[in-house]
């Protein structure tokens, strides 16, 4: 017998039941539901299941004359009597094996085909989904049913099987709540040609190798260091707006995960919440953890958040008030499942896989198959999307934004792009997607060479360092940007002076230097230790350099409270410096003196 187990601890990832105990059960893995087969039924207190119910419940509730129906299609007399004199009748010759066997044979290939999705997909699959590929049925009163007769000339193949009694509608229960799904009665789903419940089932076909790729990488943990790096340096008041302002693209290998990143930390309690504020035993444990389990933790935290919503990450797309209405783990649990059975290191068209989801699955994220009551707009003009027509805009979307957000970013896929370079035409599962589904990683981590120190004076980190030194030189430093294979760096007294304030002084990062493989050159160490006995001993600042016609125009401008006050160090009769954040406050105030200067525009002071 089947019993509904529901569990508070449920994953759609695994393959076991939590918390459960007693008989040994068989799993039928269904990210709606699971159902389990025990030796000992409990006597109450258990919803019976869909796929439980026998022809007698299926025809119980109906009346006389959709019995004379059936025994029409069926072939065979039925007396006039009440429901309880006919439906045993009705039922006997039904589940009679050699005349079921013959009435399979006699179905057309559609109906046929549709009995055995249905028995293939766990015997249940949601109404809307059937009728919205097969057609519909005419439910009608039993006096309009027996004047017009539909049985005869059914307008459909849902409508045939089910005035035929091979198939009926009952609720079910989902994560989302009761749910509407046709099913086959039980006793007629056995007589059918066996069909293995099949939920991975290639869809889509490969695609010859492209010219132009983005490769999947673990540069998402180079990106990791980079922020819990530059976090570390803010001030309170920095920080809210941190996300929207602090860290310049060019610092992030991958620039547009940095909400993704940071969302992670945050749920893997690296980062607290608000004010991002690092967790310094979370952040300790962080660093001693190799990088193939740091890539494995942002995997899986990834993979089973229930927060992270992809569906709001898609560009196109806006939710009135932000509401939206998707279980995010149902809808992702779903598209990683189509994507597990393709083939590894094979180039996949993203067209024929999206179009063989949404004829195979089509609701993967909408157990009920209900198109209609989501309010979603287009961003691009505000247009509602709903309906099946706005799977393309909803579904599909969804499934290209995994594909070029998260499993782009953790380096589970490698992309193509057109020609144009402006659309993803297919994608290439890596070696690392299928540890999506385990707990173990067989990555194996290969690390680079220590940072080097440039006769410039620059401190270059080589991709794939130990994490702990980046972060470490990240504090202490003023950052120069990423060439593509270093993270570059320089000290300076500013820089030092915050690390200082922050835990972190300059004699204990050249030792941290030294103990980890990285001595700086001699140069470099006098330099650090001079200014740590010392203090700055000298500063170099961007100033303009102000040029009169005479002596008397510079005295003039002197001698005026107004001015005087935005002038620097004078070097002759007729040139004096000034400080690039005063240069504007002169020329209004030398304006209002009645002198009129000529100051560089916005792109030619960006050039000094």
């Amino acid at each position: 017998m089947f019993l509904h187990f529901y569990t508070e601890s449920w994953n759609p990832f695994s393959r076991k039941l939590s918390g459960c105990t007693g008989p040994e059960i068989q799993l039928h893995a269904d990210p709606i539901k699971q159902i389990i087969r025990v030796d000992d039924l409990p006597s109450s207190g258990h919803t019976l299941a869909i796929t439980m119910r026998t022809l007698m419940n299926s025809l119980q509730d109906e009346d006389t004359g959709r019995l004379h129906i059936i025994a029409e299609l069926w072939g065979f007399e039925l007396p006039h009597g009440s429901m309880r004199e006919l439906l045993p009748i009705v039922t006997a010759r039904m589940t009679d094996p050699e005349i079921a066997v013959e009435m399979i044979q006699s179905l057309p290939e559609t109906e046929l085909q549709i009995l055995q999705q249905i028995q293939a997909n766990n015997n249940r699959i949601a109404v809307a989904e059937l009728k919205r590929k097969f057609g519909e049925i005419r439910h009608l009163g039993p006096g309009k049913r027996d004047r017009e007769k539909p049985w005869r000339n059914p307008i459909s193949p849902l409508e045939s099987l089910w005035y035929r009694g091979w198939i009926s509608t009952a609720f079910d229960h989902t994560q989302t709540g009761l749910q509407e799904f046709f099913y086959i009665p039980n006793e007629l789903c056995h007589v059918l040609p066996h069909q293995e419940y099949v939920e991975d089932i290639i869809m889509g076909t490969p695609l010859e190798p492209p010219e132009s790729t983005f490769p999947g990488s673990t540069y998402l943990l180079e990106d990791c260091t980079t922020l819990l790096a530059d976090i570390r340096r803010q001030t309170e008041k920095d920080i809210p707006d941190y996300l929207s302002s602090s860290l310049p693209d060019r610092y992030l290998i991958k620039p547009k995960s940095k909400p993704f990143l940071i969302h992670v930390l945050t749920e893997l309690e690296i980062l607290s919440q608000p004010g991002l504020t690092p967790d310094p035993q979370a952040l300790r444990a962080w660093f001693e953890t190799s990088l193939p389990e740091q890539w494995m933790r942002c995997v899986h935290c990834w993979r089973d958040s229930s927060i992270w919503n992809d569906l709001a990450l898609v560009p196109t797309l806006t939710c009135p008030q932000n509401n939206w209405p998707n279980d995010p783990l149902l809808g992702r649990s779903r598209i990683l499942r189509f994507l597990e059975p393709i083939p590894e290191n094979t180039w996949w068209d993203l067209d024929t896989f999206l179009n063989a989801v949404k004829d195979e699955r089509p609701a993967f994220q909408r157990p009920a198959g209900d198109f209609d009551s989501w309010y979603l707009q287009s961003s691009a003009n505000g247009t509602f999307l709903s309906g099946f027509e706005a799977w393309d805009a909803v579904e599909g979307s969804l499934i290209r934004t995994l594909l070029r957000g998260p499993l782009y970013w953790l380096g589970l896929v490698d992309l193509s792009i057109s020609v144009e370079g402006s659309w993803i035409t297919g994608f290439r599962k890596t070696s690392r997607f299928n540890q999506l589904f385990s707990m173990e990683t067989a990555w194996i981590f290969i690390p680079s060479a220590a940072p080097v120190f440039s006769t410039s004076g620059e401190i270059l980190v080589p991709l794939h360092a130990d994490p702990t030194l980046r972060y470490q030189i990240a504090r202490a430093s003023v950052w120069s940007g990423y060439d593509g294979k270093h993270h570059r760096y320089y000290l300076t007294p500013q820089s030092l002076q915050r690390s200082a304030g922050q835990g972190l002084s300059a004699v204990q990062l050249l030792a941290f230097l030294k103990n980890n493989g990285a001595a700086p050159p001699p140069y470099l160490e006098s330099a650090v230790k001079n200014w740590e006995q010392k203090g700055n001993q000298a500063d170099v600042q961007r100033v303009y350099l102000l040029q009169v016609a005479d002596a008397a125009t510079l005295l003039k401008l002197k001698q005026d409270r107004n001015t005087a006050a935005f002038l620097g160090k004078q070097l002759n009769e007729t040139s004096i410096l000034i400080r690039k954040l005063d240069l504007k406050k002169l020329y209004n105030a030398a304006l209002r003196s009645g002198i009129l200067l000529n100051i560089p525009t916005e792109d030619q002071a960006a050039e000094v």
